[in-house]
């Protein structure tokens, strides 16, 4: 016989499934390989039932029963959870001591009223029912497993239970000889979990994992380890495990017994704030999933994937998930279901940057070859955060071990890459004149050295042979590119004598470093009279006299350097007689 609210349930799921058979969900991970595939595991198939289920039946929430706050339950679990009132104790019972669900989503309490009573819960009026039964001790824990069999605990070491079509009479299901429940039996992936206790009066709880049969009988268990303290209360839903303890709702993970709170009950009443009982709002559903790489193969219910599974087109791969409904044997649906492989940034950083120094740094510019409208980017200096740098480059004066990791503002899949900033430096120390070349002495790192005078082109060899007069200007760089600051030498003579034989600037000589031999100097007045014309070389000097020793007059004199009667360089000469 269907009742009203099977009939209710069965359009429910009919309606899911004309509904999303034309949708698709998707699963987005970063690729950690970097080649286009990941390796799915249990936990990431719990996260895919997680998002469907929570699209088709409603997010999961967990009821919490309180003795002075009646009935709460939270909701967000998984994003930002909250506290919402559902039904304070009242007339009916004064305090409420524990929570169970059923796969209707009915309400079970127990209450100060009777302590051995059961009371069915109408949330919308806030009315609580007793269901007589056959329990004589008062329950301390109580579940609804996902055949609708009620499970409660009381004082002792033995569990009870009863069947959906005889709820008044309660039988044992398993002696555990040692202990006793503290809180609760609740289902998650096939084996059913209790905060177990040895010590009524030692808040120290662990987890039992059971293993049942199809019927849910008891076939054996393990002690997982401890859990945290008073831990009353243990709920399910969609493939999570939460327990309660009187100042926190927490996640449970049983393949390594991690914890993580979810939120913290904000009544610090003793015993009337405190948290007892929880309760899964959907972990009485019975629902079967399985996982295919077709529709087809959905429908005809073959070849199913098995976890782990790695995804078989690069990137991007399409499944598809049957859910089943067992506690009716229909079908809810069948949901097409995106992998999505998600590329890591690519950080086009290069390995080693050169910092040059020459007296002065000349900033380097670290650059990831991304930009800032689609990626955020954090930077480390030796393993130091630098908080104020988050751009796409860093421009820089210290030397070290950088790091940058970037992450897709969208996709947040990042990656990291290091690269060194090695100081190189390059100095002139000094400019050598001898007479027929130049010698530049230079030091720094990262030999070997090049050598530039007046911008021309970089030489090899530190001696130059062929130069202009005047002003000249050096420059070395080094292997890394690193340039020193420009020298600058002038090699004109000293252009003021007084030939007054106290041997000083006596002569006008002309000490330049290569005097070519058909090099003629041609001294005249400023009115283009010509005094002296003779060959330039080393031995060239004038000491302010004709060629019959008359020593000219206090004045400016001209002197202009020719080869082959081409000019190549001219000045002054400034004599004084006195």
């Amino acid at each position: 016989m269907i009742t009203l609210k099977k009939l209710k349930l069965l359009l429910i799921f009919l309606q899911f499934t004309f509904i999303f058979s034309q949708s698709k969900y998707k699963f987005e991970v970063c690729d950690v390989n970097n080649n286009g595939k990941y390796e799915f595991n249990e936990p990431d198939y719990n996260l895919f039932k997680q998002l469907v289920s929570a699209d088709l039946f409603g997010e999961a929430e967990v009821y919490i029963s309180s003795p002075g706050q009646g009935i709460v339950k939270i909701k967000n679990l998984t994003t930002t959870p909250t506290i919402q009132n559902v039904c304070a104790p009242n007339d009916s019972i004064k305090s409420v001591f524990e929570i169970a669900i059923n796969s209707q989503k009915e309400v079970f309490v127990t209450g100060e009223k009777n302590y051995v009573a059961i009371y069915k819960v109408d949330e919308e009026k806030c009315t609580y029912k007793e269901n007589v039964t056959n329990l004589y001790t008062a329950i301390q824990s109580m579940s609804f497993d996902d055949l609708d069999n009620l499970y409660v605990g009381q004082s002792g070491n033995r569990i009870f239970r009863n069947s959906k079509s005889n709820p008044y009479n309660f039988s044992v299901w398993h002696d555990f000889i040692n202990g006793l429940p503290s809180g609760d039996f609740v289902k998650v992936n096939g084996k059913m979990y209790i905060s177990w206790s040895f010590d009524i009066w030692n808040p120290d709880n662990v987890l039992y994992e059971v293993e049942v049969d199809d019927n849910n009988n008891f076939l054996s268990y393990k002690n997982l380890g401890p859990i945290k303290g008073n831990t009353y209360g243990l709920a399910s839903e969609y493939g999570k495990l939460y327990g309660v303890t009187p100042n926190e709702l927490y996640e449970i993970n049983p393949a390594d017994m991690s914890t993580k709170t979810i939120i913290k009950n904000p009544d610090t009443r003793p015993f009337y704030g405190e948290w007892w009982g929880a309760a899964g709002k959907h972990e009485a559903f019975k629902i079967n999933y399985n996982v295919y790489r077709s529709e087809d193969d959905a429908n005809n219910q073959k070849n199913p994937i098995n976890f782990p599974y790695t995804n078989e087109t690069k990137y991007l791969q399409t499944i598809y998930i049957r859910i089943d409904n067992l506690q009716n044997n229909s079908l809810i649906g069948i949901f097409p279901f995106d992998l999505i492989i998600n590329k890591n940034p690519a950080i086009n950083i290069e390995k080693e940057y050169t910092l040059c120094y020459n007296g002065d740094y000349t900033p380097v510019t670290l650059q990831t070859g991304l930009t800032d409208t689609n990626y955020s980017f954090q930077w480390l200096l030796n393993g130091t955060l630098l908080p104020s740098e988050t751009s796409t480059s860093l421009t820089t004066i210290q030397r070290g071990e950088y790091e940058v990791i970037t992450k897709n503002k969208i996709t947040n899949c990042q990656s990291s890459e290091k690269t060194i900033v090695k100081q190189s430096d390059i100095f002139i120390n000094n400019i050598d004149l001898q007479q027929n070349y130049i010698n530049v002495f230079a030091s720094g790192s990262d030999l070997p050295f090049f050598y530039n005078l007046n911008q021309s082109d970089w030489q090899n060899s530190q001696y130059f042979y062929d130069f202009p007069f005047g002003d000249l200007k050096f420059s070395v760089k080094n292997s890394k590119d690193c340039v020193s600051k420009d020298f600058i030498k002038n090699f004109l003579p000293f252009n003021l004598i007084t030939p007054n034989d106290d041997g000083k600037n006596d002569y006008f000589t002309f000490n330049y470093p290569i005097v070519k031999n058909n090099y003629e100097i041609t001294i005249f007045t400023k009115n283009g009279i010509i005094i002296l014309k003779t060959k330039l070389d080393a031995n060239f000097r004038w000491n302010g006299k004709d060629k019959l020793g008359k020593t000219f007059p206090s004045d400016t004199y001209w002197y202009a350097i020719t080869e082959n009667g081409k000019l190549i360089y001219s000045n002054y000469i400034v004599l004084k007689n006195y």
